[in-house]
């Protein structure tokens, strides 16, 4: 390998590593001092020391070191790895036992399992006290957020074995980022031991190492502390969910329901979460109306079964006289210190009124009238003492029977009583009306309907005939008879005076029905001209008739001429006091046959034709598409009073409008000047210039253009007040000059003038390239060297003007761009005239006799000259002489 590789591959790998190093994570593991971790430990005390990892200073949790184990070895513990706990954010802690026997040297270790195997270490040593610590209570591990926890400790001095009751024992919280209150642990029960109640974070769900720090200041013995660490949690924020709520009929739902009649019976499942609750109570609450608040009714203790605590429950035969018929159900977990509480409201319905009569009673005969009173949702009857209730019967205009619960019998849950029905009654449709109320005074009305028949009825007719026609064709529809008889029934069919003419029954004029049966009969009507058509179809046999009711409606036309129908949908007129669009719309119906089809034209006429536009204009109509909506415009731009009329085709409608509009004009501001600085032909430059709109007319529209360079943007659309930065595109700049900015309305515009100042430059980069052009095409052309050097002169400072562009030095360009091209423009003169010096072949050179005399008259010259100044300097002429005129003195 050369020497110039061997470098490069040293380099290469001095790259790789330092781009490795850069992006491995730098994991920083640092031993935390008191408080975070007692400075003194006691012999034979479990301690927990605190430590925090970082990764490039930032917390490290479990989620960023998975791939790693995080272990810590204690010399005491025969050189054995074991895990480290995490505490909180960044904060870990190990648990020991210190032996002051067998070491003092706790080895915290970071080790990648895969891939490089990056190691990363620390160490932290111990130092012993005087005292050990031993924890007597049973403080435990899971503690009460915000409440208490006995600690009590015995303190021994190691020097005699005795217990020490001078020191000064303190108890507190910690997991890194925070440290919580110091208490100081007293002699409550005046024993030998150090105890107090100790409060607890009101923290939920959080790990804390629960310091106790023993010291004396008084001891003469160096090293008179010692701690005793223990690992705590609080316990979980206890929540409580309804699991299940169930109930079997009697409720509006079967599970998780709102609504439930009286005594319904219930079962229900509560889910407990977090802490571990003491009880679990079910209460159910009833809003008491005289002093407008809940009040307990019943309380059920909740048992626990496959996790979840359950209980059933009957809600109460309700007094809706002295409680509301809303219900509360309460689930209340109590927990050590705090309660999970969860409610859940149903509303308690009384009881249903129902009806078991028949639906047809005939003149002279009587009407089995049944009622029964039962709950709510399972139609259990109602005891008959708990209800009383008045019935009436009537028809439109009076009451024909009325009578009460105790006029009736009572059967099976059911109220029972045959209605006299007179034989004077018309035939109709009557009203059974129940006015209920039960032993709480929870009041209901309902009602029911019967047909009263004539007693010489032989067949009833059930349906109607109501439609509404567009297209004019045949339509046909059906009703159906039945007949009442155990015989052949022969029907007749007549038609009233609309419908004489139009309209068939089963094609025909009668019709046969067969006994105890029902058939469906036909009508067809003949509706080619669409009208409207209304009337009876009546049937008949010798001793009785009954009809069906028709009634065949076309749209509303507010306007009709032939087949056009105009549905205005409200009023087309209009007025206002304000410029700008006002929108009205009306609907066209084709009222025509079904082949028919038509292009429907919308016009106006009047001075409101030029303020009115359509949507659609024009539109083609047919049995398909006969009905079609219209938007109808009107552009207001001022006041006045304008008539005219719509025409739909054939149809003409009159409209008006009234404007108190002020006439609006466009008034703007623009940026007045846009300076570019140096600009070049071929250079585009945006700018931003702001509109801002100062008068009262919307500005719909904006455009821009100039006359001395390119110029485009975005139109714009401004309220009056407002202002809208846009931004301009210039381009092509020839010179400087103007931009004009036009804002149109409605039915105004204005213009605005933007000035461009700057210097625009020539570009002199393109006109040198056409210059090469022509250079090159002119060194082809002449024959002599002097041509020649003048042309590659010219090709070297072409180059020359295009560096000068391209680096601004606009002025020198231009320079040597006007002397270059005058020199081509003398070589290119010379090629179309043929003068090029020396023809082809001749010599450029002076002959040889033209050469030799040269010097000669070189030398001739310089002689005259220098006798021509000894005589001028020599002769002197005085006034008179001849020269004296010409040389002066």
């Amino acid at each position: 390998m050369s020497a110039k590789n061997s470098i490069f591959s040293s380099l290469m790998l001095t790259a790789l590593i330092a781009s490795l190093i850069g992006t491995a994570s730098a994991y920083t593991i640092t031993p935390l001092d008191e408080p975070y971790s007692t400075e003194y430990v006691g012999d034979l005390t479990d301690s927990s020391r605190m430590i925090n990892l970082t990764d490039s200073g930032e917390p490290a949790n479990p989620d960023d070191i998975s791939g790693f184990n995080f272990t810590h070895k204690y010399d005491a513990s025969g050189g054995n790895k074991v895990s480290m706990q995490h505490l909180s954010e960044g904060y870990w802690y190990a648990d020991i036992t210190p032996d002051s026997l067998k070491g003092n040297t706790i080895n915290y270790t970071l080790q990648e399992t895969s891939g490089t195997g990056d190691e990363f270490y620390n160490t932290e040593t111990l130092k012993f006290g005087n005292y050990s610590v031993e924890l007597l209570s049973n403080t435990g591990t899971n503690l009460p957020p915000g409440g208490t926890v006995n600690v009590r400790v015995d303190v021994t001095d190691e020097w005699n074995n005795e217990p020490e009751k001078g020191a000064t024992v303190n108890a507190y919280f910690t997991n890194g980022t925070k440290i919580h209150e110091i208490q100081e642990l007293g002699n409550q029960d005046g024993s030998e031991y150090y105890n107090s109640k100790v409060n607890v974070p009101d923290v939920y769900d959080t790990s804390y190492l629960l310091h106790v720090n023993v010291t004396n200041k008084d001891d003469s013995i160096k090293n008179s502390d010692a701690s005793f660490t223990h690992p705590v949690e609080t316990s979980p924020v206890m929540s409580g969910e309804i699991e299940e709520l169930e109930s079997s009929g009697t409720c509006n739902n079967s599970s998780f329901f709102t609504e439930c009649e009286r005594e319904a019976e219930i079962s229900t499942a509560y889910n407990v979460t977090g802490d571990t609750p003491k009880s679990v109570n079910l209460s159910l609450n009833v809003w008491n109306r005289s002093n407008s608040s809940w009040q307990n009714f019943t309380v059920k203790e909740m048992g626990q079964n496959n996790n979840l605590y359950r209980s059933d429950l009957t809600l109460p035969d309700l007094n809706t006289t002295a409680f509301s018929e809303e219900v509360q159900l309460v689930y209340n977990a109590t927990g050590p210190e705090k309660n999970a509480v969860t409610e859940r409201n149903i509303t308690v319905r009384t009881y249903d009124i129902s009806f078991g009569a028949s639906s047809t009673a005939q003149q002279g005969g009587e009407y089995n009238l049944e009622i029964a009173f039962g709950k709510y949702f399972s139609s259990k009857p109602l005891d008959p003492s708990r209800i009383d209730a008045n019935i009436t019967v009537k028809n439109s205009t009076e009451n024909l029977s009325e009578f009460n619960l105790e006029d009736m019998d009572y059967r099976d849950g059911v109220f029972q009583r045959d209605v006299d029905i007179g034989s004077d009654w018309e035939e109709g449709t009557y009203i059974l009306e129940v006015e209920a109320e039960d032993i709480y005074e929870s009041m209901k009305t309902d009602s029911d309907n019967f047909f009263v028949e004539d007693v010489n009825r032989t067949f009833n007719i059930s349906g109607e005939i109501d439609d509404t026609v567009i297209t004019g064709k045949n339509y046909s529809y059906n009703f159906t008879v039945e007949n009442l008889q155990n015989s052949e029934l022969e029907l007749d069919a007549e038609y009233s005076d609309e419908l004489e003419g139009f309209t068939w029954v089963n094609g025909s004029d009668n019709l046969s029905v067969p006994a105890d049966s029902e058939i469906n009969v036909t009508a067809l009507f003949n509706m080619t001209e669409v009208v409207e058509r209304s009337g009876e179809i009546t049937l008949t046999d010798n001793s009785y008739n009954d009809s069906v009711g028709v009634d065949l409606n076309i749209p509303e036309c507010d306007y009709r001429n032939g087949s056009i129908c105009v549905e205005t949908l409200g009023d087309l007129n209009a007025s206002t006091n304000e410029t700008g669009e006002i929108e009205k719309d009306y609907k066209v119906h084709y009222l025509a046959p079904k082949n028919d089809s038509t292009q429907l034209n919308q016009t106006s006429s009047g001075n409101i034709s030029s303020m009115i536009s359509f949507n659609p204009t024009t539109v083609e109509m047919n049995s398909s598409n006969n009905q079609q909506f219209v938007d109808l415009n009107y552009t207001v731009s001022g006041s006045g009073y304008f008539v005219g009329t719509v025409q739909v085709e054939d149809a003409g409608i009159p409209v008006e409008l009234d404007s108190d509009a002020e006439s609006q004009e466009v008034q703007f501001s623009v940026t007045s000047t846009l300076d570019l600085g140096t600009i070049t032909s071929d250079e585009s430059v945006t700018e931003q210039i702001e509109i801002e709109n100062t008068g009262s007319a919307l500005i719909n529209s904006t455009s821009f253009e100039s006359d001395q360079m390119t110029v485009n943007a975005d139109s714009v659309q401004i309220d009056p007040g407002e202002s809208r930065d846009v931004e301009l595109s210039i381009s092509e700049v020839s010179s400087t000059g103007s931009v004009r900015v036009t804002a149109e309305s409605s039915d105004d515009q204005a213009v605005e003038v933007v000035e461009i100042t700057g210097d625009a430059v020539t570009d002199y980069s393109e006109q040198a390239s056409t210059l090469r052009n022509r250079i090159n095409r002119l060194q082809s052309q002449v024959s002599d060297g002097e041509n020649q050097n003048i042309l590659n002169t010219a090709s070297v400072n072409v180059s020359e003007i295009e560096t000068l562009y391209q680096e601004g030095s606009y002025e020198e360009a231009g320079r040597v761009y006007e002397a270059t091209e005058a020199e081509v423009n003398q070589v290119e003169s010379r090629v179309n005239s043929g003068n090029q010096g020396p023809a082809l072949g001749e010599s450029s050179r002076p002959s040889s006799d033209e050469s030799s005399m040269l010097p000669i008259i070189a030398v001739v010259i310089f002689v005259l000259l220098i006798i021509g100044f000894i005589a001028y300097t020599s002769i002197v002429p005085e006034e008179g002489d001849p020269l004296y005129k010409v040389l002066g003195r």
